[in-house]
């Protein structure tokens, strides 16, 4: 089957199925889970090619503000001992910074809405959800998020 995906979506997508729990996962059909993982596989080289552009056009203007004039080093605690260390702008250039990465947003907005088409096995997931038990402990939104991608329609 083919499926004209926006950028925003196969983004998404892949998010989704990088979170997936692998018990989820092993409650799927072998047919299934091989199904999706081509379909996310198609999408990657696109995924990783927009989030290394757009981690370079972040990383540009982190490099003018995360510097010792425009921010200054803090240290997060969770309150369970775990520190980490990272920068924050000062307040007198927040603004600023906050403006640079708006701007950022609206320049990639157009490439969000670029679509690609993808060729991959679909599948019936209608069927897999009538196999279902009724007490199962796979939610809505992960069968939803399955169809889409790669139900059959």
């Amino acid at each position: 089957m083919k499926k004209e995906l926006y950028v925003i979506q196969a983004l998404n997508y892949v998010s989704f199925y990088n979170q997936l729990d692998r018990a989820v996962l092993d409650k799927f059909p072998l047919k299934m889970s091989w199904s999706l993982k081509r379909a996310i596989d198609k999408m990657r080289p696109d995924v990783t090619a927009f989030e290394e552009f757009r981690d370079k056009e972040l990383k540009a203007i982190q490099d003018v503000y995360f510097d010792d004039e425009h921010s200054e080093e803090f240290v997060d605690t969770d309150g369970k001992q775990k520190q980490e260390t990272g920068r924050k702008v000062k307040d007198k250039y927040v603004d600023e910074y906050k403006a640079k990465i708006d701007a950022l947003n609206r320049k990639l907005e157009p490439i969000f809405m670029e679509k690609n088409v993808y060729e991959y096995n679909g599948y019936n997931v209608d069927e897999f959800v009538d196999s279902l038990p009724e007490d199962t402990d796979i939610n809505f939104e992960i069968i939803e998020k399955i169809n889409a991608i790669i139900g059959e329609e």
